[in-house]
């Protein structure tokens, strides 16, 4: 049953196929996205299945799926006839397109909403649920809102084998086979309004994640003048210092607006956002709203350790952050949520982190003088680990958002108490600084409080000559969980082409955040 579902979700989502008479789903109107964000476009669609059965007094619950990206309302099998008229009804006029799925056939269908009671006709003993939704698009990009935030009507059957009990017509959460006491309304609120749930569904379930996690972003404005003069009347000497005070290492392509679209667009789930600045506030954010809060670097360090212009260094003292959740993601402002993504992705519904190893491997040996900064720091954290925990790292991680716990990094603020100190003194970034966020991830492995996990993922060097290409792939394709954009010229003439790095940005993230000062 759960390939059979898997295979007609992917036929609905890709091209699906003709109905009889013919559809085109290309010559479908659009509804323009005008600012809506996947949450948005699942809870109308909700909304416009949920008046329709209401206003045709047709009784539904809300079951949960196995994926939080649609929403399910059941109906008896019983309600089906009226079910399909009323939305047919409804439907008229507009351009609502609903997919009828055969579950036990493997057979799927879409048609325009209308056209709905004709194409069913006298089938509806074969059809197990309808899939209704409208299609979004953005005119000026390639942003497209589709089935994966559809509403889908199930059709739920009494068993023929146990009296008083209903089955489902595919998986989800919990049982396809329920008493129908279990299936009494409970009245849960989603969105701006209130709908019936059925009981069984409210209970959390032991694949879920349950609780609080937050998001911490480090920020800093390079054009700043006032913050480019204390850098400067602190910057080192030393010319190995001073590969930390580059100016790129500070350069703002306004990645953070565009990071905070992606969260806020594919994962609505972040209980808070935590931004830790230095004495600076993007001039195109508000902090009125109760869901992010501006952090300084005076709120967590020590003033002894201030300034800083060390990321590494920063990072040591996120667990300090007021009010900050035991379990947060850590996101550099390069990094981007590419598509609607679950806390699962991040976390065990036990609280265990999920770490994201590179296929690229750590170099064995010693360090050796005036290497590059990158590789003499990977060894260096081989080597810390070896001394302590006499284990040998093979793998770096991946540049995506880190989740880290609090505990954790608290532990490694303990167990590597002298690295520690050395990396908080270094105001600019050194090779031998120990990378925080990277520590908290080998030491879940081997401590036993994470375990490797699974995202599709994709890095672009937007300072190398292909970069802009490579971005324009993953913009174009919207198949990666999380990618990140990186700054990192590979020789002194690497410039990215901001104009078009900054012209895929918005066209792949066009909504603006809960959190965007309107016209900023």
């Amino acid at each position: 049953m759960v390939n059979v579902f898997k295979k007609v979700v992917r036929d609905l989502r890709d091209q699906p196929p003709a109905a009889p008479g013919g559809f085109d789903p290309a010559a479908v109107p659009r509804t323009p996205i005008d600012g809506q964000r996947p949450e948005d476009v699942r809870r109308a669609n909700l909304r416009f299945v949920a008046e329709t059965l209401e206003a045709a007094g047709i009784s539904y619950v809300l079951v949960r799926a196995d994926r939080a990206s649609r929403s399910v309302v059941a109906v008896t099998a019983e309600d089906g006839p009226a079910t399909v008229a009323a939305l047919a009804a409804s439907c008229a006029g507009t351009n609502v397109t609903v997919g009828l799925i055969r579950e036990s056939e493997n057979k799927s269908t879409i048609v325009m909403g209308e056209s709905l009671a004709a194409e069913v006709g006298d089938q509806i003993d074969k059809l197990d649920l309808l899939r209704v939704f409208r299609f979004y698009a953005d005119p000026e990009g390639s942003l497209a809102y589709g089935r994966d935030f559809a509403c889908d009507v199930e059709f739920w059957r009494a068993s023929a084998d146990q009296p008083g009990w209903r089955s489902a017509p595919r998986p989800n959460v919990l049982s396809t086979l329920i008493v129908e006491d279990e299936l009494e309304p409970v009245e849960v609120v989603d969105g701006d309004r209130s709908y019936p749930m059925a009981r069984a569904f409210t209970r959390d379930a032991i694949d879920d994640v349950t609780f609080p996690i937050d998001a911490v972003y480090l920020w800093v404005d390079g054009s700043d003048p006032v913050w480019a003069d204390k850098m400067r009347s602190h910057r080192p000497a030393s010319q190995d210092e001073h590969a930390g005070a580059r100016p790129e290492r500070f350069r703002d392509f306004e990645e953070l607006r565009y990071s905070l679209r992606s969260l806020d667009m594919f994962a609505p789930w972040i209980r808070h956002v935590y931004l830790v600045t230095d004495g600076q506030r993007p001039d195109y954010l508000s902090f009125d709203d109760d869901r992010i809060t501006l952090v300084d670097h005076t709120e967590i360090a020590d003033p002894d350790y201030l300034p800083m212009f060390n990321s590494d260094a920063i990072v040591t003292w996120l667990h300090r952050i007021p009010g900050l959740s035991e379990h947060f993601i850590y996101v550099n402002d390069d990094c981007f949520f590419g598509r609607p993504v679950a806390p699962s992705l991040f976390f065990h519904p036990s609280g265990l982190t999920k770490v994201f190893p590179s296929n690229n491997q750590r170099p064995l040996g010693p360090v050796v003088a005036g290497e590059p900064m990158p590789q003499m720091k990977a060894k260096l954290t081989r080597q810390r680990i070896e001394e302590r925990y006499g284990r040998t790292l093979a793998q770096i991680m991946r540049h995506t958002p880190h989740p880290m716990t609090r505990t954790m990094l608290e532990l490694v603020e303990r167990e590597f108490a002298e690295e520690t100190e050395s990396t908080r003194r270094s105001r600019f970034r050194r090779d031998t600084d120990m990378p925080p966020d990277q520590m908290v991830h080998y030491l879940c492995q081997i401590l036993g409080t994470g375990t490797r996990g699974q995202a599709t993922y994709g890095y672009v060097n937007v300072a190398t000559a292909d970069g802009a290409t490579e971005f324009e792939k993953i913009v174009a394709k919207r198949d990666r969980d999380v990618f990140c954009l990186n700054d990192a010229p590979e020789s002194d003439h690497d410039e990215p082409d901001a104009e078009r790095i900054a012209a895929l940005l918005h066209e792949c993230f066009p909504v603006p955040s809960r959190w965007e000062i309107p016209g900023r």
